[in-house]
């Protein structure tokens, strides 16, 4: 099979990533195809460290600094398919791809309305949504982060006359294992991801203190929020956030939003760190209560937790986290799968 794979108006590397997410993704996305032996075209901004056939350039680091007004960090870009940006970054991909395809290659984004125009500039391909955690999505063909988001995006429009549809499935986030390696405890609790409200960093401060727990926070947003004694390290470049969870004693992921899938927690599960979360949105999928870590209804529950005398078993942790989401594991057979069921359609 061929596939042209497109990032986010990125650039793939680890320095991207660190700052996007999205970048990460494109990158496994692109080993994963590869490893199964698949022709793979990347698209994307002017630096690449992704496994690929070829690499077309096709947004410079001017136009990519415009859609975050020069001045925001990469993971607040003006996401509006209107923008001249992404208008014109469709239209040079679709060009490119234009000038490259074949009959029944596929089209991969993750990027959601953002890439809306993209079916009507290659009409003859299938354009495929992967690692949908985001609520803008557009395609017909589509694959879901957790059953979770799925549930939650397609039901608030359900009607009765509808059934599952054969270009939808569910497959988890994947991750390079070999990054992720267990270490020494640190002697410290640690929040990793956006520094906002709707990540709960408050109630995770107000957990470590309660627990007599150090706490270390890491990720972009309003340090104003780390409060009660925690540490705040700022953004934090990717190999340092893999020193961090390999040191941690536990991950804590207090999300008060609906959390799509949750990658940290993973990320941390993958070092055998156990997780401390919110028990709804992805996390009810991701955390394996009792086992991997513990599911909270409220602040004093996790702070319980902190100081639980019930140890989890570090080792079973990362076996089950290489078991499920290890790029080399379970998630590259569900692709193989549902690309070959796609190419019937």
């Amino acid at each position: 099979m061929r596939f042209h794979v497109i990032n986010v108006a990125q650039s793939n590397t680890t320095k991207a990533y660190s700052l996007c997410g999205f970048s990460q993704k494109a990158i496994n996305f692109c080993w994963l195809l590869k490893s199964l032996g698949h022709t793979v075209f990347l698209y994307g901004g002017e630096e690449n460290e992704a496994v690929c056939d070829e690499f077309v350039t096709c947004i410079d680091k001017a136009a990519q600094s415009n859609l975050c007004m020069g001045f925001k960090p990469y993971i607040y870009p003006d996401w509006s398919f209107k923008h001249p940006t992404w208008m014109k970054y469709n239209r040079q991909v679709a060009m490119e791809i234009n000038k490259r395809k074949e009959n029944g290659d596929f089209v991969c984004v993750v990027g959601g309305n953002a890439h809306i125009e993209l079916p009507n500039l290659v009409p003859d391909l299938k354009v495929v949504e992967y690692g949908i955690g985001y609520t803008g999505h557009f395609s017909r063909y589509r694959v879901w982060e957790s059953h979770t988001w799925r549930a939650f995006c397609l039901g608030r429009h359900y009607k009765d006359s509808e059934s599952p549809s054969p270009k939808d499935t569910v497959i988890n986030c994947f991750y390079d294992s070999d990054e992720y390696q267990q270490g020494e405890s640190g002697g410290y609790v640690l929040f990793l991801g956006r520094v906002t409200p709707t990540k709960g960093v408050q109630d995770a401060c107000e957990a470590a203190k309660a627990a007599g727990r150090r706490l270390l926070v890491a990720g972009y947003g309003d340090r104003k929020l780390v409060t009660a004694g925690a540490e705040y390290l700022g953004a934090v470049e990717y190999a340092k956030k893999l020193e961090l969870l390999k040191g941690a004693d536990w991950l804590i992921c207090p999300t008060r939003t609906l959390e799509p899938f949750g990658n940290v927690a993973c990320e941390a599960q993958l070092c055998g760190v156990p997780v401390i979360s919110t028990n709804w949105g992805g996390f009810t999928e991701t955390v394996n209560h009792g086992l991997t870590g513990w599911r909270c209804e409220t602040v004093d529950q996790m702070a319980m937790r902190l100081n639980s005398p019930v140890m989890l078993n570090k080792r079973q942790i990362r076996e089950n986290a290489l078991a499920r989401w290890s790029r080399a594991g379970g998630p590259k057979w569900q692709y193989q799968d549902y690309f070959t069921r796609l190419s019937t359609i």
